[in-house]
């Protein structure tokens, strides 16, 4: 039951951490079994590398028995002192083999064993390199004896008896030259000859070191002897040549001690070569042993090792079956619950992606629509808002020229105050004037009177008073056309006055009429200033709708992009759908091993609804750039209501990208 509630990682970690552990348990035995193994090849190799030091050995002491203590060309050493480096090599490998690891003591005491015969092995050589220098010793003696031989014979024949010879043969002396010739021959025969064939015989006692060639050897020196003492006897009487056959039977005195020393060097250098053997044999044989019993534990550390590798490989292989069953069991009933799962959850999936796909197209297509209107109400928003600021600076100019009439009428109504006071002024100056002016016609009555009585008193003073007459009707003249001056005066006074009067009343009426206008025209500007006021307000909030209008239509034309894109995704999630579907078959095909047919199938129809998903995907991004080609094409109509006022801007002018960046 706990195992049925692990997770899947889990089953699997632990199925695979015990594979794992019994690979690792398979794996320290084998390689402490191969360890083993290789401990004891190691210890097989490094007996089989003392056996090659042994055989070494063995070689430099028949290079030895050879050679002798000759050195070979352009070398230093002779065989002597390489064989000794041989049995060093020899100890020092036996020694490593002792102190190896693995040893156990039996083998330890095997090869200490070893070590012991192989010291004797020394001795023994050490005792056949004192035999081969005595028979060295015998050899050069035989060498010097042999000269000395040859030049005592040599001597005397040169010395002794040719010259008797000749003096025999000179003097004619027939039986001293029979006699002298029957030593020379006797001397050649019984002497020299066996001499020669006793060295020949030496030297192949040399060359064989055999029984028979010194047995050989030994009758030879007999007959040579022999010889001697015969030819001794025939010369008896000649002093010089005594002395000489005594000087040679010492110098086969010598020549038969040296063989006999030789000879005991054979045998010496026999016995050596007997115990040589003998110790090269108890080291070979222990060594076997040792390597025979390394070998042995070997194989029978391997058979334990193979045994125990194997059962436990059979173990491992039964656990992994069963643990691959039980596994395999626990996993695949929850993957075939998730299998019919996962498929009625695609096919639920597949449905609803098929409806959000067709909601989302409605919606897409609508929410174009809706950008489309919303795009034109923009543009009629932004023609009305370019009305609605010519109206402003239409109702702007007309506040200002309101005031500029204002002023203008306070200006005229000023003025008109001043004329009346003017005309007021005038007409005192003409009732002055007037009264002046009677005053003046007073006078030139009085005057014309005064002219009347002076030509009256100058008609009755007769001829005297004629020129007094002539003044006094000029005068009267003067008076009268100064009457009639201040007569017309007067008249046109009293009718300026009149005028006047006419002309302030008007003024007054026009100042009235000013007042009027300037009151109006201050209400008028009131008014004109709200207008202005209202217009510019509502030139704000005009393009404060545009810009909410613009604002709804790029969130409307976002919500399009939206609903496509949500479309498109129902349509890839309905294409998932259906690749979920085939690697659900797929993962029925793993499971239950059907026909795979059904879930390529599968695979291919996904295939194809993604594509059919993005040729949609591609159409209404295409309607939706169309659309945008549009709206960018749409506010140039509305641009040419406020042409001829550069001073406003469309709202294209001031966002160029409020209306495109659908």
């Amino acid at each position: 039951m706990m195992f049925s509630n692990m997770k899947l990682a889990t089953k699997m970690a632990m199925g695979f951490g015990i594979l794992v552990i019994i690979s690792a348990v398979l794996g320290v035995t084998g390689w402490t079994s191969l360890g083993g193994v290789a401990r004891n090849v190691d210890l097989e190799r490094r007996g089989v590398e003392c056996v090659d030091a042994l055989s070494d050995c063995a070689t430099l002491r028949r290079d030895f028995a050879i050679r002798g203590f000759a050195r070979a060309d352009g070398e230093d050493k002779n065989s002597v002192d390489k064989w000794y480096e041989a049995f060093n090599n020899l100890t020092a490998q036996l020694e490593g083999l002792k102190s190896a690891q693995g040893m156990s003591t039996e083998h330890q005491g095997m090869v200490q064993t070893v070590l012991g015969k192989a010291q004797d092995y020394k001795n023994v050589f050490a005792r056949q390199v004192e035999a081969r220098g005595s028979k060295d010793e015998a050899f050069a003696v035989w060498g010097r004896v042999g000269g000395n031989v040859t030049q005592d014979i040599q001597n005397v024949i040169t010395q002794v008896i040719r010259p008797a010879l000749a003096q025999a043969e000179t003097g004619g002396q027939v039986e001293e030259v029979v006699r002298w010739a029957r030593i020379n021959d006797q001397l050649d025969k019984e002497v020299i000859q066996p001499f020669l064939l006793m060295r020949v015989l030496a030297v192949y006692l040399v060359a064989t070191n055999a029984d028979a060639q010194w047995e050989g050897y030994q009758r030879q020196l007999l007959a040579a002897r022999e010889g001697l003492a015969m030819w001794a006897q025939q010369i008896k009487g000649e002093t010089q040549l005594e002395a000489v056959a005594a000087k040679l039977n010492d110098h086969f005195k010598q020549y038969e001690d040296g063989g006999q020393q030789y000879y005991s060097g054979i045998l010496a250098d026999r016995a050596a070569d007997r115990e040589l053997r003998l110790a090269a044999a108890d080291i070979l044989e222990t060594i076997g042993r040792l390597t025979t019993s390394l070998n042995e534990e070997m194989e029978s550390m391997m058979a334990r090792s193979n045994a125990l590798m194997m059962g436990m490989a059979v173990g491992a292989v039964i656990m992994g079956v069963l643990l691959a069953i039980f596994i395999t069991r626990s996993i695949v009933k929850p993957i075939n619950r998730i299998i019919a799962g996962l498929n009625e959850g695609a096919d639920q999936v597949n449905d609803a992606a098929g409806q959000v796909s067709s909601a989302s197209q409605q919606l897409a297509e609508g929410a174009s629509e809706q950008a489309s209107s919303l795009e034109e109400t923009s543009s009629a928003l932004e023609e009305m808002a370019a009305m609605t600021r010519t109206n402003a600076a239409n109702a702007k100019e007309a506040n200002d020229r309101a005031a500029q009439a204002r002023q203008a009428a306070d200006a005229g109504d000023q003025t008109m105050k001043q004329l009346n006071e003017a005309m007021n002024g005038i007409n005192t100056s003409s009732e002055k004037i007037s009264k002046i002016i009677k005053v003046i016609e007073e006078i030139a009555f009085q005057t014309n009177l005064l002219a009347l009585n002076a030509a009256v008193e100058a008609a009755r003073a007769g001829e005297h008073g004629k020129g007094f007459a002539v003044v006094a009707d000029e005068v009267r003249n003067l008076a009268q056309r100064s009457a009639q001056a201040a007569k017309e005066t007067t008249e046109l006074i009293e009718d300026a006055v009149n005028r006047s009067q006419q002309g302030t009343a008007v003024a007054g009426e026009v100042g009235e009429a000013l007042g009027t206008i300037v009151s109006d025209v201050a209400r008028v500007t009131e008014l004109v200033n709200g207008i202005s006021q209202a217009s510019q307000e509502q030139a704000q909030g005009v393009d404060q709708v545009n810009t909410a209008v613009a604002q709804m239509d790029k969130v409307t034309q976002q919500n399009a992009s939206g609903a496509e894109e949500s479309a498109s995704a129902a349509e890839e999630l309905a294409a998932q759908s259906q690749a979920v579907k085939a690697m659900v078959n797929e993962l029925v095909v793993l499971i239950s091993g059907k026909n795979a047919e059904a879930a390529e199938a599968a695979t291919a129809g996904a295939r194809v609804n993604r594509n059919i998903g993005k040729k949609k995907l591609n159409v209404n991004v295409a309607h939706r750039e169309r659309k945008s080609t549009n709206r960018k094409a749409a506010p140039a109509a509305g641009s040419t209501a406020v042409a001829g006022n550069p001073e406003f801007l469309t709202l294209d002018e001031k966002d160029p990208g409020s209306l495109t960046d659908f």
